[in-house]
């Protein structure tokens, strides 16, 4: 992927970057006043007070309000979110309007969520974006045959960072590889490869937003916890805000304990364990009575009122989150 030298001014201050077009999907270069970026700082140089590495794009991207929610909600329930936040945009003078600045996968984000120095790896989907994409490919939706491919086959992508490099590195990327594969041959239950905790407390976020967008194959990101030896989510890519009571994406797994067919392979060894299923309703119900998530709701109102909203999402899409944990409350009292 082609990168081009470029100057960012940012609070103006002039910093030399890399930077190139990111996005697999049209989506994020088709129109040219919406063209999403990739940008890279010199070494030991950073903005926004601590990113060298991050994305700048269109808020329609991320579906306005969402992902602002998304990652604010994340941090309260302590599973690693990043950094995002609206900014003005420039290219060579011409005002691009709406744009956010997204956090890309580096040490600072590990830091900020108070994390010792590990690892952010992801499964390779290259294969599958290649496949889905191409011209033969005859249906718009993707099919778990692909997905089911790209878990069973698909190498793991570990990410660089500023974390010195060392031995030990090394020693915990083999680590998380043998560990992933038993846990895809079943020797060992989720409890004892991931941190349910922080799992648990993903998916019933992402229960919220009625949005399991962040947890298809192709946008989870993980981490690996060099103190705990275990895997944690870490919040991507939500896009939308929907309601419990309307959506209609077979690809969308709500309620992860009916046991669909559709529902990956991975999602059911997750939740196969009972200690993980435990965790995703604990936190359920500490979605329903968190006085905290009320206040911060509150909050997030009156920062976004005055965004001015388009036709790829609306201002109301904001209150399906109170109409959600309503949902979510009759569906913990009726016998989960």
């Amino acid at each position: 992927q082609y990168k081009t030298k470029a100057k960012l001014i940012c609070r103006g201050v002039k910093h030399d970057v890399k930077v190139k077009l990111k996005g697999t999907l049209p989506s994020h270069w088709i129109e040219p006043l919406e063209w999403s970026f990739r940008v890279s700082l010199e070494k030991d140089t950073t903005v926004f007070n601590d990113l060298r590495i991050f994305s700048l794009q269109s808020r329609n991207q991320r579906g306005v309000y969402a992902d602002y929610y998304y990652h604010k909600v994340l941090n309260l329930f302590n599973v690693i979110n990043l950094k995002y936040e609206y900014v003005e945009m420039y290219v060579n003078g011409i005002y691009l309007e709406n744009y956010t600045v997204e956090e890309f996968f580096d040490s600072p984000l590990i830091s900020r969520n108070n994390r010792p120095a590990g690892l952010i790896f992801k499964f390779v989907s290259d294969r599958l974006w290649e496949i889905s994409t191409s011209k033969d490919y005859e249906t718009k939706n993707f099919s778990f045959d692909l997905y089911e491919d790209m878990y069973s086959t698909a190498p793991l992508k570990f990410y660089k960072n500023r974390f010195p490099k060392n031995e030990k590195r090394s020693n915990d990327i083999e680590f998380v590889k043998k560990t992933i594969d038993s846990f895809k041959k079943e020797e060992k239950l989720t409890h004892e490869i991931f941190d349910i905790s922080t799992w648990g407390a993903y998916f019933a976020v992402n229960t919220l937003f009625a949005n399991q967008h962040p947890a298809r194959l192709t946008n989870l990101r993980f981490y690996f916890n060099p103190e705990t030896r275990l895997i944690e989510p870490i919040g991507y890519d939500l896009e939308h805000i929907n309601s419990l009571t309307k959506v209609e994406d077979y690809t969308d797994i709500f309620w992860v304990n009916e046991n669909r067919n559709e529902v990956s392979v991975f999602y059911r060894q997750l939740f196969s364990d009972s200690l993980m299923m435990n965790s995703y309703i604990l936190n359920l119900q500490e979605i329903v009575n968190s006085k905290e998530l009320d206040l911060l709701l509150i909050s997030l109102k009156k920062e976004t009122d005055s965004i001015i909203f388009d036709q790829k999402d609306t201002a109301e899409s904001r209150f399906y989150i109170r109409e959600n944990i309503n949902i979510i409350s009759a569906k913990l009292a009726n016998g989960f």
